[in-house]
């Protein structure tokens, strides 16, 4: 939605506005190269996948589960080339 975004302030003539996304694409990633998208969240789907599967077994076993965190990291023009 962040590249439709773009696409839409520039075909309107909009500047100044800073669009951040989700996942981290590399369409995205060439945007925030190019300097029209100020950064994206990459989300770790392994570490997403591991920890629902994990907490799902304990929660066929019976134990109350709380809010889990699993982190995720700001893709910006200073770590665009690191994956």
């Amino acid at each position: 939605m962040a590249l439709g975004a773009i696409e839409a302030l520039k075909g309107a003539n909009i500047e100044d506005v800073t669009v951040i996304g989700l996942d981290a694409t590399d369409d995205a990633r060439a945007e925030i190269k190019a300097g029209t998208m100020a950064g994206s969240l990459k989300q770790d789907a392994i570490a997403i996948a591991q920890t629902s599967a994990d907490l799902s077994v304990e929660a066929a076993g019976g134990a109350e589960i709380e809010d889990t965190y699993v982190e995720w990291v700001m893709i910006t023009a200073e770590n665009v080339d690191v994956d």
